[in-house]
Protein backbone atom coordinates (compact mmCIF):
# COMPACT_ATOMS: atom_id res chain seq x y z
CA UNK A 1 0.00 0.00 0.00
CA UNK A 2 1.49 2.91 -0.76
CA UNK A 3 1.26 6.84 1.41
CA UNK A 4 -1.12 8.33 -1.35
CA UNK A 5 -3.39 5.05 -1.56
CA UNK A 6 -6.42 7.38 0.05
CA UNK A 7 -6.20 10.01 -2.87
CA UNK A 8 -6.15 6.93 -5.26
CA UNK A 9 -9.36 5.67 -3.88
CA UNK A 10 -10.60 9.54 -4.38
CA UNK A 11 -9.66 9.15 -7.84
CA UNK A 12 -10.80 5.48 -9.00
CA UNK A 13 -14.36 6.73 -7.87
CA UNK A 14 -14.05 9.75 -10.00
CA UNK A 15 -13.12 7.53 -12.86
CA UNK A 16 -16.83 5.79 -12.77
CA UNK A 17 -17.93 9.02 -14.10
CA UNK A 18 -15.34 9.73 -16.68
CA UNK A 19 -15.65 5.98 -18.15
CA UNK A 20 -16.97 6.55 -22.02
CA UNK A 21 -17.67 10.00 -21.01
CA UNK A 22 -14.24 11.33 -21.67
CA UNK A 23 -12.51 8.90 -23.19
CA UNK A 24 -8.95 10.76 -23.65
CA UNK A 25 -9.03 11.79 -19.88
CA UNK A 26 -10.39 8.23 -18.60
CA UNK A 27 -7.53 6.70 -20.51
CA UNK A 28 -4.58 8.60 -18.80
CA UNK A 29 -6.70 8.17 -15.19
CA UNK A 30 -6.69 4.48 -15.81
CA UNK A 31 -2.77 4.68 -15.55
CA UNK A 32 -2.30 6.79 -13.07
CA UNK A 33 -4.52 4.62 -10.94
CA UNK A 34 -3.03 1.18 -11.55
CA UNK A 35 0.54 2.09 -11.13
CA UNK A 36 2.30 2.55 -7.35
CA UNK A 37 5.40 3.96 -8.82
CA UNK A 38 6.05 7.46 -7.54
CA UNK A 39 7.08 8.83 -11.02
CA UNK A 40 4.57 7.41 -13.31
CA UNK A 41 2.10 8.47 -11.01
CA UNK A 42 3.18 12.14 -11.52
CA UNK A 43 3.63 11.64 -15.19
CA UNK A 44 0.20 10.37 -15.19
CA UNK A 45 -1.41 13.16 -13.06
CA UNK A 46 0.57 15.83 -15.40
CA UNK A 47 -1.24 14.06 -18.92
CA UNK A 48 -4.62 14.09 -16.94
CA UNK A 49 -3.90 18.07 -16.83
CA UNK A 50 -2.89 18.15 -20.47
CA UNK A 51 -6.09 16.58 -21.51
CA UNK A 52 -8.13 19.16 -19.21
CA UNK A 53 -5.86 22.17 -20.33
CA UNK A 54 -6.07 21.21 -24.20
CA UNK A 55 -9.82 20.66 -24.54
CA UNK A 56 -10.40 24.28 -21.96
CA UNK A 57 -7.93 26.00 -24.70
CA UNK A 58 -9.63 24.80 -27.53
CA UNK A 59 -13.38 25.19 -26.42
CA UNK A 60 -13.02 28.47 -24.30
CA UNK A 61 -9.79 30.05 -25.83
CA UNK A 62 -11.10 29.05 -29.28
CA UNK A 63 -7.58 27.91 -30.53
CA UNK A 64 -4.95 24.79 -30.16
CA UNK A 65 -3.17 24.23 -27.65
CA UNK A 66 0.05 23.67 -30.57
CA UNK A 67 3.06 23.01 -28.44
CA UNK A 68 2.68 25.82 -25.80
CA UNK A 69 3.15 25.34 -22.23
CA UNK A 70 1.03 24.30 -19.77
CA UNK A 71 1.29 26.97 -17.55
CA UNK A 72 0.54 29.79 -20.54
CA UNK A 73 -2.50 28.28 -21.16
CA UNK A 74 -3.76 28.48 -17.38
CA UNK A 75 -2.64 32.26 -16.94
CA UNK A 76 -4.68 32.86 -19.94
CA UNK A 77 -7.99 31.07 -18.94
CA UNK A 78 -7.55 32.49 -15.55
CA UNK A 79 -7.14 36.46 -17.20
CA UNK A 80 -10.21 35.82 -19.41
CA UNK A 81 -11.98 34.37 -16.12
CA UNK A 82 -12.92 31.18 -18.25
CA UNK A 83 -12.30 29.06 -15.03
CA UNK A 84 -12.66 29.77 -11.61
CA UNK A 85 -9.83 30.53 -9.83
CA UNK A 86 -9.92 28.70 -6.88
CA UNK A 87 -9.94 25.81 -10.16
CA UNK A 88 -7.10 27.75 -11.34
CA UNK A 89 -4.62 27.69 -8.23
CA UNK A 90 -4.94 23.71 -8.29
CA UNK A 91 -4.01 23.09 -11.61
CA UNK A 92 -0.92 25.64 -11.20
CA UNK A 93 0.17 23.66 -8.02
CA UNK A 94 -0.62 20.65 -9.82
CA UNK A 95 1.76 21.54 -13.02
CA UNK A 96 3.98 22.56 -10.83
CA UNK A 97 4.76 19.08 -8.78
CA UNK A 98 3.75 17.24 -11.93
CA UNK A 99 6.95 18.40 -13.69
CA UNK A 100 8.89 15.48 -11.19
CA UNK A 101 7.68 12.79 -13.08
CA UNK A 102 7.74 14.65 -16.34
CA UNK A 103 11.84 15.43 -15.88
CA UNK A 104 14.72 13.44 -13.74
CA UNK A 105 14.65 15.02 -10.85
CA UNK A 106 14.45 14.31 -6.95
CA UNK A 107 11.36 15.03 -5.07
CA UNK A 108 9.33 13.68 -1.85
CA UNK A 109 6.77 10.70 -2.22
CA UNK A 110 5.14 12.78 0.23
CA UNK A 111 4.40 15.28 -2.47
CA UNK A 112 2.85 12.97 -4.59
CA UNK A 113 -0.32 13.35 -2.04
CA UNK A 114 -1.12 17.17 -2.91
CA UNK A 115 -0.73 16.61 -6.60
CA UNK A 116 -2.87 14.07 -6.60
CA UNK A 117 -5.64 16.23 -4.39
CA UNK A 118 -5.16 19.22 -6.34
CA UNK A 119 -6.42 16.30 -9.63
CA UNK A 120 -9.07 15.21 -7.94
CA UNK A 121 -10.30 18.75 -7.29
CA UNK A 122 -9.86 19.70 -11.25
CA UNK A 123 -11.72 16.57 -12.53
CA UNK A 124 -14.73 17.24 -10.21
CA UNK A 125 -15.15 20.54 -11.64
CA UNK A 126 -14.28 19.49 -14.94
CA UNK A 127 -16.80 16.75 -14.71
CA UNK A 128 -19.49 19.19 -14.16
CA UNK A 129 -18.28 21.69 -16.19
CA UNK A 130 -18.62 19.18 -18.93
CA UNK A 131 -21.96 18.33 -17.86
CA UNK A 132 -23.09 22.08 -17.89
CA UNK A 133 -21.07 23.17 -21.08
CA UNK A 134 -22.86 20.04 -23.15
CA UNK A 135 -26.18 21.51 -22.09
CA UNK A 136 -25.94 25.57 -22.30
CA UNK A 137 -22.58 26.37 -24.35
CA UNK A 138 -20.04 28.00 -23.09
CA UNK A 139 -19.55 28.79 -19.35
CA UNK A 140 -18.63 32.50 -18.18
CA UNK A 141 -17.21 32.51 -14.09
CA UNK A 142 -16.92 35.94 -14.16
CA UNK A 143 -20.79 36.43 -14.75
CA UNK A 144 -22.18 35.38 -11.88
CA UNK A 145 -23.12 38.72 -10.56
CA UNK A 146 -25.06 38.79 -14.65
CA UNK A 147 -26.94 36.14 -13.83
CA UNK A 148 -27.91 36.50 -10.37
CA UNK A 149 -29.51 40.20 -11.59
CA UNK A 150 -30.50 38.58 -14.69
CA UNK A 151 -32.73 35.90 -11.94
CA UNK A 152 -34.10 39.20 -10.18
CA UNK A 153 -35.15 40.78 -12.92
CA UNK A 154 -37.28 37.58 -14.21
CA UNK A 155 -38.13 37.07 -10.41
CA UNK A 156 -39.81 41.35 -10.56
CA UNK A 157 -41.27 40.74 -13.92
CA UNK A 158 -42.83 37.46 -12.59
CA UNK A 159 -44.16 39.86 -9.78
CA UNK A 160 -46.02 41.90 -11.88
CA UNK A 161 -47.84 39.70 -13.59
CA UNK A 162 -50.76 39.72 -11.14
CA UNK A 163 -51.37 43.33 -11.99
CA UNK A 164 -51.17 43.37 -15.65
CA UNK A 165 -52.61 40.03 -16.63
CA UNK A 166 -56.40 39.97 -16.03
CA UNK A 167 -57.47 36.62 -13.92
CA UNK A 168 -59.97 35.02 -16.84
CA UNK A 169 -60.11 35.15 -20.23
CA UNK A 170 -61.29 39.18 -21.01
CA UNK A 171 -63.47 39.95 -24.71
CA UNK A 172 -62.15 41.69 -27.30
CA UNK A 173 -62.42 45.53 -26.63
CA UNK A 174 -61.47 48.58 -28.06
CA UNK A 175 -59.68 50.87 -26.57
CA UNK A 176 -60.15 54.15 -25.35
CA UNK A 177 -57.07 57.15 -26.39
CA UNK A 178 -58.02 57.36 -22.10
CA UNK A 179 -57.95 54.27 -21.59
CA UNK A 180 -54.41 53.69 -23.79
CA UNK A 181 -52.87 56.35 -21.46
CA UNK A 182 -53.56 54.70 -18.09
CA UNK A 183 -52.42 51.56 -19.11
CA UNK A 184 -48.99 53.23 -20.25
CA UNK A 185 -49.07 55.90 -16.84
CA UNK A 186 -49.46 52.48 -14.94
CA UNK A 187 -46.77 49.90 -16.34
CA UNK A 188 -44.47 53.26 -16.48
CA UNK A 189 -44.57 53.69 -12.94
CA UNK A 190 -44.77 50.21 -12.33
CA UNK A 191 -41.70 49.39 -13.80
CA UNK A 192 -39.12 52.24 -14.50
CA UNK A 193 -38.95 52.88 -10.98
CA UNK A 194 -38.36 49.21 -10.37
CA UNK A 195 -35.97 48.20 -12.61
CA UNK A 196 -32.50 48.97 -11.38
CA UNK A 197 -33.95 48.58 -7.95
CA UNK A 198 -35.08 44.98 -8.13
CA UNK A 199 -37.71 46.04 -5.95
CA UNK A 200 -40.49 43.43 -6.24
CA UNK A 201 -43.50 45.13 -4.39
CA UNK A 202 -45.23 47.88 -5.69
CA UNK A 203 -46.50 51.39 -4.27
CA UNK A 204 -49.93 51.54 -2.91
CA UNK A 205 -50.43 53.92 -5.86
CA UNK A 206 -49.03 51.65 -8.28
CA UNK A 207 -51.27 48.86 -7.28
CA UNK A 208 -54.29 51.65 -7.38
CA UNK A 209 -52.99 52.06 -11.37
CA UNK A 210 -53.05 48.26 -12.57
CA UNK A 211 -56.46 48.14 -10.95
CA UNK A 212 -58.05 50.50 -12.70
CA UNK A 213 -56.68 49.21 -15.64
CA UNK A 214 -57.98 45.59 -15.07
CA UNK A 215 -61.42 46.95 -14.33
CA UNK A 216 -61.17 48.75 -17.80
CA UNK A 217 -60.68 45.56 -19.38
CA UNK A 218 -63.49 43.33 -17.70
CA UNK A 219 -66.47 43.26 -20.17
Amino acid sequence: MTIWSSEIKDLEILNVSVVGKLPLLEKELEQLINTQDANVVMLYSRRCLEVIVTDLCEYELKRPRKTEPLKGIIDKLNSEEKVPSHIITSMLGLNSLSTYGAHPKDFDPEQVKPALSNLSVIIKWYINYCEKRNDNGPINFSSASELSKERSCASFECSLLPYVMPTRPVARKTFTFLQFTMLFNSIYHAVIPHSCLLTPKLSQETHLQMSDYTRLLKP
